[in-house]
């Protein structure tokens, strides 16, 4: 069901929904409707704050709008998401998709039957340091993720894996293309919280490649970092310096004249190693993944995060959380 000109709105004027709503009521892509949290004090500090416009219902805001963001808590997605597509909405909603893989694929079903778009909030298929290493490294065999956060009592009412993981979960997906998961070991444990704070998954793939994820919101520093190994090749990912760093004993095509190079000791002798670190263009990833959205309104494709990915993604999350709650019981 395409949409020349897009009326959206949004669900959840929280943390994220903030954002959206910022992003949205700037849009010259959509035209923005307004917004709808249940908190009537924090709906009228944003409504002012951004001069935008509160609905006092859901049922009042469906009936403005084309298509809806859902940023509500985890726990709402599918109320929420299914009272939307029922009235013919398209749907952006905040990762994870839903609370359980059930109430995912209902979704998914129901917006098949309607012919309406899902789209599932995993942002990091948007960062443009993310993309940037996706160009230069196209079939790593190892991946290693580590996303370590400060405490902090916000996402605490879902466990680290469905607050944070899923964000290394999807790049998995993302690097790992049309490969199935064959297996996957957990450990975790509550620490601060009644849900899961610390996480650790070793997820092996059929093509024999395997990824590494370590999640941790009770770290004393903030870390996002990857590194990717393949043959010949090691890169070193800092989401937060928003910089790649990568080493090759070839030189690829992707190298600049300010490369360096030295010689180095290895099994098979003195050989020479490549070094560069890039930079990524300075772009907005929320920005990009709500555009990424209205397109996909405007024309009818399939978004780049589907409701299908976000299920794939919701299944392993909740493999790895019950793999590590049987291990603590």
């Amino acid at each position: 069901m395409k949409i020349i000109s897009p009326k959206i709105a949004v669900v959840g004027a929280g943390h994220l929904g903030f954002y959206h709503i910022k992003h949205l009521a700037n849009n010259k892509n959509c035209t923005f409707v307004g917004f709808y949290d249940p908190d009537k004090k924090r709906s009228k500090e944003v409504s002012l704050e951004l001069s935008v416009k509160s609905y006092d219902s859901l049922k009042n805001l469906l009936e403005d709008c084309d298509a809806v963001h859902i940023a509500s808590t985890t726990s709402s997605h599918y109320r929420v998401a299914s009272d939307c597509l029922r009235q013919n909405k398209h749907v952006f909603i905040e990762k994870p998709i839903c609370s359980t893989t059930d109430e995912a694929q209902d979704l998914i079903d129901l917006a098949k039957k309607k012919n309406l778009i899902i789209q599932v909030g995993h942002i990091e298929r948007f960062n443009p340091t993310i993309v940037l290493l996706k160009s230069m490294i196209s079939e790593p065999s190892l991946i290693e993720f580590e996303r370590l956060h400060e405490y902090n009592i916000r996402g605490t009412d879902v466990p680290v894996i469905l607050d944070l993981m899923v964000h290394d979960i999807d790049l998995c997906s993302y690097f790992f293309e049309n490969d199935s998961v064959v297996s996957i070991s957990s450990l975790g444990s509550k620490v601060m919280s009644n849900t899961v704070d610390v996480a650790t998954a070793q997820i092996k793939f059929k093509s024999g490649k395997s990824a590494s994820i370590k999640t941790s919101r009770v770290a004393q520093n903030n870390v996002r970092k990857l590194r990717t190994y393949s043959d010949q090749l090691y890169s070193v990912t800092d989401l937060i310096l928003k910089q790649v760093e990568i080493y090759s004993f070839i030189k690829k095509p992707f190298f600049t004249p300010s490369m360096i190079s030295r010689k180095i000791d290895t099994p098979k002798g003195k050989r020479e190693i490549f070094y560069e670190k890039f930079l990524p263009d300075n772009q907005d990833a929320l920005l990009n993944q709500i555009n990424s959205f209205i397109s996909c309104i405007k024309l009818g494709t399939v978004p780049i995060v589907d409701g299908l990915q976000g299920l794939g993604v919701l299944k392993i999350a909740k493999e790895i959380e019950s793999q590590i709650l049987q291990k603590n019981e």
